[in-house]
């Protein structure tokens, strides 16, 4: 299998290849350059895996939630491919929450990746996915590991941290939370809003090695849509305040102090 995977919905912008049971990777600071960085990185790192863009079988890329910015770039880049190869690469986009249940999955269980077996039985992991979206406010989406398959308990949205709230069914079981989000800084809003202390919090952030793992996962590759378009995720309408509510916004002591 022959993959490239894209990752910008977060601070960095990155790019992996996968050659069979290879995979090359880069990434580099999320900035205003980044567009004009990646086009040549990508065809330089098919070169280094002897690799063509003709040749690529599928293009897995993360389709947010995320930055607004780097999610329209990644997916004009991915969009172009698709319109412009010949035969047409498989077109995955990828959750990005997701991404980071799987690699708190991954910190947690490093040897055992694919399958957590206990007894004979399948254990669910739970995972509550934090990435910062800036404004003050944080996407979230919790997700169940079950028969080495990501299920989808809440699906992403975006929230003011004292809106955070962990799903009805997780009451009395143990769950991770994977974020981006600085880990005191979570477990006072948790504590705040009387929530139950997670089993675990695991610093994480989106990348396009989480993107291939999740491709590879499965038949999650297979039963992607050949044909779609490559469209972003967003779970809220506004991107930025105005440079007159940044003036008004007051720090916020309860999640910052």
């Amino acid at each position: 299998m022959k993959l490239l995977a894209l990752e910008a919905s977060a601070d960095t912008v990155s790019v992996a290849i996968q050659k069979d049971s290879d995979r090359v990777q880069d990434q580099l600071p999320a900035s205003s350059k980044s567009s004009s960085w990646l086009i040549p990185r990508i065809l330089q790192l098919l070169a280094e895996s002897d690799l063509s863009l003709h040749l690529l079988d599928g293009v897995v890329f993360g389709q947010g939630p995320g930055a607004f910015t780097g999610l329209r770039t990644v997916c004009s880049v991915v969009q172009g491919l698709s319109l412009g190869l010949k035969p047409k690469p498989i077109i995955l986009g990828i959750d990005t929450l997701m991404e980071l249940a799987h690699d708190a999955f991954s910190q947690i269980h490093p040897t055992d990746t694919l399958s957590l077996q206990s007894n004979g039985r399948s254990n669910t992991v739970r995972c509550l996915s934090i990435l910062d979206a800036r404004m003050g406010q944080w996407y979230v989406g919790a997700y169940e590991r079950v028969n080495d398959q990501w299920l989808t308990t809440a699906k992403p949205l975006v929230c003011d941290p004292l809106h955070l709230v962990v799903p009805t069914a997780w009451q009395g079981r143990d769950f991770i939370v994977s974020s981006n989000v600085e880990p005191p800084i979570l477990e006072k809003i948790m504590g705040l809003k009387n929530l139950p202390p997670a089993a675990a919090l695991i610093r994480s952030s989106p990348s396009a090695r989480l993107c291939l793992d999740l491709a590879m996962l499965g038949s999650t590759l297979y039963n992607a849509s050949m044909h779609g378009l490559a469209s972003p995720l967003y779970v809220r309408e506004r991107v930025a305040f105005t440079t007159l509510e940044r003036s008004l916004i007051k720090p916020n002591v309860v999640i910052e102090g």
